[in-house]
C-alpha cells in the first residue's frame, strides 16, 4: 500500500503546488489513455447529467461544451449529430415523396385538379398532425421523424379512393348540378366504410408501439395514429365538401 500511495502523494503534492496536472503527472496506464504522446496536452471526459440519449439532455449538453471548445467530440455529441442528420434527411424525403405521389397521381388522374384533390386529405392530414404536436409539446427525433412519409404513403390512399369512386359516378350531360349530391353521397357510403376499415386496422397496428418502454417508439405510435386519423378525417369531411363546392360554382 505504501509503494502505491507514497508516489500518489508526491503526484498530489505537485500538482496542488504547480495548480495544473501535466501528462508526466498520470500512472503509466492513464498516461496511455489520457495523454497526448508529446506531452502536449491530456484528454478530459465530460459526462452529462442525465441519459444522453435523451434528446432534450444530449442537446443541452452539446450545446454547454461547444461553448468551451467548438471542436470537442464524444458520444453525446455524435449522438446529437446523427440525429439531426437523420431529421434532415427524413424531411427530404417526405418532400421528395410528396413531388413523387403528385406525378404519379397526374399519370393516374391526367387532371390537375383531381390529382391535387386526391392529395388534399394528406396535406391536411400532415397540417393536422403538426399541430397536434405543437399544442402536446411533441417534437421529432430519430425515431418518430418516419412519420412523415409514412403518414404520406399511408394516407394517400384514402383520397385516391375515394376520388376514383366520385369519377365514376360522375353526372353525365345535361344533368342538373343538383343531382351531383347524390353521386358524392353515393361514393361515401360506397367507398368511405371501406377507407374507414383500412385506416382502423393501420392505425392499431401503430398504436401498439405506446405499449412500448422506450419513448421514441411511443411517440411515433402516437405521431402515426394522430395522423391516420387525421388523413381519415379529412378525407370522409373536408374532400366531399370541396368537391360539392366545386361542382356548384361549375
Amino acid at each position: 500500500i505504501a509503494a502505491v500511495l507514497a508516489p500518489a502523494w508526491t503526484t498530489a503534492r505537485a500538482v496542488a503546488e504547480r495548480g495544473e496536472v501535466i501528462g508526466a503527472d498520470l500512472p503509466p496506464l492513464f498516461a496511455r489513455r489520457f495523454a497526448a504522446k508529446e506531452g502536449s496536452g491530456v484528454a478530459l471526459f465530460a459526462v452529462p447529467k442525465g441519459q444522453f440519449w435523451e434528446e432534450s439532455v444530449a442537446e443541452a449538453f452539446a450545446v454547454d461544451v461547444r461553448r468551451i471548445d467548438p471542436e470537442v467530440s464524444g458520444l453525446a455529441l455524435n449522438h446529437v449529430s446523427h440525429g439531426q442528420m437523420i431529421v434532415r434527411g427524413f424531411r427530404r424525403a417526405a418532400a421528395i415523396a410528396a413531388v413523387a405521389i403528385l406525378v404519379i397521381l397526374l399519370i393516374d388522374f391526367r387532371n390537375l385538379r383531381d390529382a391535387l384533390l386526391a392529395l388534399l386529405p394528406t396535406l391536411l392530414g400532415w397540417g393536422w398532425m403538426l399541430g397536434f404536436m405543437v399544442v402536446f409539446g411533441l417534437r421529432f427525433d430519430v425515431a418518430n421523424i418516419v412519420a412523415l412519409p409514412l403518414v404520406l404513403g399511408v394516407g394517400i390512399a384514402y383520397g385516391v379512393h375515394l376520388m376514383h369512386r366520385v369519377r365514376e359516378g360522375d353526372a353525365g350531360p345535361g344533368e342538373t348540378p343538383g343531382s351531383h349530391r347524390p353521386r358524392i353521397d353515393d361514393a361515401i357510403r360506397g367507398t368511405g366504410g371501406a377507407i374507414a376499415v383500412a385506416a382502423l386496422t393501420t392505425a392499431v397496428g401503430f398504436a401498439a408501439l405506446m405499449a412500448t418502454d422506450y419513448g421514441g417508439m411511443k411517440s411515433l405510435g402516437i405521431v402515426m395514429v394522430v395522423g391516420i386519423a387525421a388523413c381519415l378525417l379529412a378525407t370522409v369531411l373536408v374532400l366531399p365538401a370541396v368537391l360539392l363546392l366545386l361542382r356548384r360554382a361549375e
